[in-house]
């Protein structure tokens, strides 16, 4: 079946935003978004359920294959880093910090506050078009790209986030 290209979603057109307090996804769709988080790239998102053998009859060869829980998901976040001071450090920014790059002993006795996040892919009027939630997100590794004084890239920090389960929203 043939698609015209304008019905593909564009890979390099998508949008973080993490839910706030009493926000909901519905009243966030019916107003025009304002995204606080943006990344380079956004990997891992998916949903998938464990499964395991039960084999039955007496013959090692009968197989069911029954629902044993849900695979617990790692998303992998990308993006340039800003400096200290900048207005573009955010609340997301903050939320990483402290769970991640606190000292030992603020992490260990602070509490894992998890959050919701929408990202989606949006149409050429930066309107969004399919959007899926992640369900008590909270971050789980940081790392810093390679510091190279032969190159002049742009430092890249990658956050890795871990989540209850994916809902399609749109």
């Amino acid at each position: 079946m043939f698609f015209p290209a304008q019905n593909y979603l564009k890979g390099y057109n998508f949008f973080v935003k993490t839910l706030q307090g009493s926000e909901n996804e519905i009243d966030v769709m019916n107003q025009r978004l304002t995204y606080n988080v943006g990344f380079q790239s956004i990997s891992g998102i998916e949903s998938g359920i464990k499964t395991k053998e039960i084999k039955y009859g007496g013959q090692n060869a009968s197989v069911f294959m029954v629902p044993d829980g849900r695979i617990v998901q790692k998303a992998t976040f990308k993006r340039g880093m800003v400096t200290l001071g900048n207005s573009l450090i955010d609340d997301f920014s903050s939320w990483i910090a402290q769970h991640l790059l606190l000292s030992t002993q603020s992490r260990l006795n602070r509490t894992v506050t998890t959050r919701n996040l929408m990202v989606g892919y949006l149409n050429g009027q930066q309107e969004p078009v399919k959007v899926w939630g992640l369900y008590n997100a909270y971050p789980i590794s940081w790392k810093l790209s390679e510091m190279n004084a032969m190159e002049s890239k742009i430092a890249v920090e990658e956050i890795v986030l871990t989540y209850s389960h994916v809902l399609g929203i749109t």
